[in-house]
């Protein structure tokens, strides 16, 4: 069984073991601090189709949120606002375009949020700057202008307000996290239309973009994952879609301003798409699912500790 090829081409999957979530390609993952339970919703199943479904993890088993909550997507991101202990859940690519809504998971169940007055979209970054205790949105693609946006929105926990300040060029598929050593959070990759895949490096600051120039980054990408680690003061990147259509299945570490490239004995497999997030209270990240053929995505979890892969037999 081949386990590197061609994105988008060549078939490949490994599905969902004993119970867990269906396999998907562009889920999102989201940690509720104040609950402990991490939440994975929607993405996109195998036979095409979009999925609508919440599922929780508790750090032992899945199990399935059935009430009501979001219309089905993919492309949508999910990012945690502490002092009103809410997960946010914006936009993605619904059955009839991008969208611009806004949901609330209080621990217990969804509720919609505010309308905003942003584009709608997909594959935009959804983060949390812990410091100034806003969920920031920035960038991803609207069918509207056929071209990647550079916009930044800051939630406050009632509305949005959007921010001006010169940065990245516009894109989507970018990898966004919280860096704690800079109180700042991190933005790297992306796809930027005509201007091709990225490899640059910001820190969404206070109220502004600053680059990192540095000698070493991953190699161009876009729809990789990203993370805090809080157990190492660091930010972990795995895999995405890179320049040559390949799925790539490395891993690196942002900390102490540097990217280096981990070995690891174990890891997934080469993938795009697959959701992440930190879950504080096991001291893991979280990866689940993923593609390197969206029409066949995977259904395998793992967890990494700041220095190994993990594959979980419960995923």
């Amino acid at each position: 069984m081949t386990r590197r090829h061609l994105f988008f081409t060549i078939p490949f999957v490994l599905r969902a073991q004993g119970g867990g979530p269906p396999a998907r390609f562009q889920g999102a993952l989201g940690y509720h601090a104040n609950r402990r339970h991490s939440l994975l919703f929607g993405g996109q199943a195998a036979n095409g189709n979009l999925l609508g479904d919440t599922w929780l993890w508790d750090g032992r088993r899945w199990e399935q949120y059935q009430g009501n909550g979001p219309s089905p997507r993919t492309g949508h991101a999910l990012a945690y606002h502490p002092s009103s202990k809410r997960l946010l859940l914006f936009g993605g690519q619904g059955s009839n375009g991008p969208l611009n809504d806004l949901w609330l998971w209080d621990g217990h169940q969804w509720y919609q949020g505010p309308a905003g007055p942003m584009a709608a979209r997909r594959n935009h970054a959804l983060f949390l700057h812990l410091a100034n205790d806003r969920v920031m949105l920035a960038g991803g693609y609207t069918e509207s202008s056929a071209k990647p946006l550079d916009d930044v929105w800051e939630w406050n926990g009632r509305s949005w307000r959007e921010l001006y300040a010169m940065g990245p060029t516009p894109r989507s598929g970018a990898g966004a996290a919280w860096y704690e050593p800079r109180k700042s959070a991190i933005m790297t990759g992306g796809h930027a239309g005509d201007r091709g895949f990225r490899n640059d490096t910001w820190l969404w600051e206070r109220s502004n973009w600053n680059q990192i120039l540095l000698d070493q980054a991953p190699p161009p990408r876009y729809l990789h994952s990203l993370a805090t680690v809080g157990n190492r003061d660091a930010v972990v990147l795995f895999g995405g879609a890179g320049t040559d259509g390949y799925p790539l299945a490395d891993t690196w570490i942002f900390e102490s301003q540097s990217w280096k490239l981990l070995e690891t004995p174990a890891a997934p497999s080469a993938r795009a798409g697959a959701a992440c997030c930190w879950d504080a209270a096991r001291k893991r990240v979280l990866l689940f699912g993923g593609a390197a053929n969206p029409a066949q995505p995977f259904g395998d979890f793992w967890t990494f500790d700041g220095g190994s892969w993990t594959w979980s037999k419960t995923g």
